[in-house]
């Protein structure tokens, strides 16, 4: 399988995959500032709402194993 060498942006190995790509890279920085909790755009609640629906949806492991389960206490 075909690897992609990092660049010399970003902090994290998948940073520095996408850093071949500055644009998609300032995307996802700004995508992870609003859902990581480094933006007051989103509540807390709402940001684990949404990570936890991508997580399901598009069946990404790693996504899934962050976060706690939902309280489903009503």
């Amino acid at each position: 399988m075909p690897r992609i060498a990092p660049s010399a942006l970003g902090a994290t190995t998948t940073d520095r995959v996408m850093g071949h790509r500055p644009e998609l890279l300032e995307a996802w920085e700004s995508l992870k500032d609003a859902l990581l909790g480094r933006s007051s755009t989103l509540s807390p609640q709402l940001r684990e709402e949404v990570r936890r629906t991508l997580a399901q949806r598009t069946g990404c492991e790693f996504c899934a194993s962050l976060g706690q389960p939902a309280n489903k206490e009503v």
